[in-house]
């Protein structure tokens, strides 16, 4: 389960990190501005390894979103044959 990785005991240590590149990791205790700085310094857009899933999950999703735009735009094509 994703949540097991968040809502645990070890986030109290120092040393644990939400991912395997340490991009993502409990901020240490400070002043507002502090964790202000930390979230604008994260990456614009998630990647998979922060909810513990392969690389290849992006590969997948950006396929899957690509099929979708490509039916919609078929889906708005005219249909008739004209005559």
């Amino acid at each position: 389960m994703i949540l097991e990785d968040y809502y645990t005991p070890k986030i109290l240590e120092e040393a644990y990190k939400f991912s395997e590149s340490g991009t993502y990791h409990c901020p240490e205790d400070g002043p507002y501005d502090k964790y202000k700085g930390y979230i604008l310094g994260l990456p614009l857009y998630e990647k998979p390894e922060v909810f513990g899933l392969h690389d290849n999950a992006e590969i997948s999703a950006a396929i899957h979103d690509a099929n979708k735009l490509c039916d919609l735009v078929l889906s708005l094509l005219p249909r008739s044959t004209g005559g």
